[in-house]
């Protein structure tokens, strides 16, 4: 099991989080610092596809500018 990240248990705070934007329609996610930015905005993007949000596909398109990833901008 080396290499895998250990899965924290949900406390009663993000579940209560979870419930409160599920009732406003806003899918919970959870983002962690070890992921990467650009598996972080393919979570989220997926996500706001398989809602149909209209900046979904805009989103999922951008790619960073070689010269600014470079320079960490």
């Amino acid at each position: 099991m080396s290499g895998d990240v250990p899965r924290r248990v949900p406390s009663r705070r993000d579940e209560e989080t979870d419930a409160h934007l599920t009732l406003i329609d806003w899918p919970p996610r959870r983002i962690w610092e070890h992921e990467t930015v650009d598996a972080a905005v393919k979570q989220v993007t997926t996500a706001l596809a398989t809602q149909g949000h209209h900046r979904a596909l805009a989103i999922s398109a951008w790619t960073p500018i070689p010269e600014r990833a470079a320079e960490g901008s």
